[in-house]
């Protein structure tokens, strides 16, 4: 009868361990973390991937009924509105911050 000897193996994981000055234990890094890391990026850029084509989508039925209210009205006479001077208009910032 054969018997089966344990093999050593050289696998024992790893982990951080992130000590303060007096050499006391802050926090422990385990591969466990990692993947929660991991799976929390992935979580976010679907949410984020998700939301920006939510707002593309919004502002495309925006435009869409803008320029159906903006075709109807081409046949009704105009209608006369007081325009402000030029030299009330505020000058338009090319920043994306609105900072000139």
């Amino acid at each position: 009868m054969k018997t089966l000897k344990a093999r050593k193996t050289s696998h024992e994981g790893w982990a951080v361990h992130i000590y303060n000055g007096d050499r006391h234990l802050l926090c422990t890094l385990e591969p466990s973390h990692s993947w929660v890391f991991v799976i929390g990026i992935s979580v976010g850029m679907v949410a984020a991937f998700l939301l920006s084509s939510l707002n593309s989508l919004a502002y495309m039925r925006r435009a869409a009924s803008t320029e159906a209210v903006g075709n109807a009205t081409l046949t009704d006479p105009p209608a006369t509105s007081i325009q402000p001077s030029d030299s009330q208009q505020e000058p338009v910032s090319d920043s994306i911050f609105l900072i000139d």
